[in-house]
């Protein structure tokens, strides 16, 4: 059997609670199941000509030029079982992270990965945010490897969501990425993907990482629904009372600010409408 060749994959722990594959993906196609690795579902992908052949173009370009773009949406849900516990695990391919249902994956699965794996003196690349009452979202990166001390962290301040670096595990591949997902480029297919699957759950368990980077667990985003929901009461009654001194609105993530023109809040269902859409 000839070896796997290298693979880009965007891999995501879902959490234990949910089992059923219903209560995980949101698909209207029926999955592809893939004898002794797990299902494979997805989406059709529809065709249509780019917003710019109309919005600048106009007609200049006559009707005879055929501009087409597709988007593929596709995840594999491959269950391993872990000391008698089965664990699932998703791999987006393409769009496929849309189809996964909102509050599934573990959050920082791919941080734990990553901090668990690199040498401590190889990050190469750091997203963070600096808490305050005017946030600020930061991508840095090092053209060489680098410590941590490197990057400027505030471990008082500075809320780090994801980190590259060169791994010491050989089967992690060269150089990983961690965030909520892990993403990695390694020598893998569907004839060897549980057993990679059963390393980075080795991986995400370990405690490691608190050798050198125990300073991660000093700010972290809050997840939970129930402390979510806790916390946006209090502040919909700070809003209700006129109470503005300590509320302002950030964007929570890195953005091209070209790509945007402004932004509107939509109750839930819309939104996850919207979003799969």
């Amino acid at each position: 059997m000839p070896s796997p060749i290298t693979n880009k994959l965007a891999i995501y722990l879902i959490k234990p609670s949910y089992t059923d594959p219903a209560d995980i993906i949101v698909s209207a196609q029926d999955g592809v199941d893939i004898d002794g690795v797990g299902t494979f579902y997805f989406e059709d992908s529809g065709t249509g000509t780019p917003s710019w052949v109309k919005d600048f173009f106009g007609g200049a370009l006559g009707p005879d030029i055929k501009l087409f773009t597709a988007s593929a949406r596709g995840v594999l849900l491959v269950p391993i079982v872990h000391q008698g516990e089965t664990i699932y695990f998703a791999l987006a391919f393409g769009l496929g992270r849309h189809l996964l249902r909102p509050g599934v994956i573990e959050d920082r699965f791919g941080l734990k990965v990553v901090l668990n794996s690199v040498n401590s003196e190889s990050l190469r690349s750091i997203d963070k945010t600096t808490l305050g009452s005017v946030p600020k979202h930061t991508r840095e990166q090092i053209g060489r490897d680098s410590v941590a001390g490197d990057f400027g962290i505030d471990i008082e301040q500075d809320l780090v969501s994801s980190v590259t670096g060169k791994s010491r595990i050989d089967k992690l591949g060269r150089t990983i990425s961690g965030k909520d997902s892990l993403s990695v480029s390694v020598k893998v297919d569907t004839t060897n993907i549980k057993e990679f699957l059963a390393l980075c759950y080795e991986r995400y368990s370990s405690a490691e990482y608190k050798k050198d980077f125990d300073w991660i667990d000093q700010i972290s985003e809050v997840r939970n629904s129930l402390t979510v929901g806790e916390l946006d009461a209090l502040l919909l009654k700070k809003i209700d009372d006129e109470d503005f001194a300590k509320v302002w609105m950030a964007v929570p993530e890195v953005v091209d600010w070209v790509d945007i023109n402004g932004f509107r809040y939509l109750k839930r269902k819309e939104a996850e409408s919207r979003r799969r859409s």
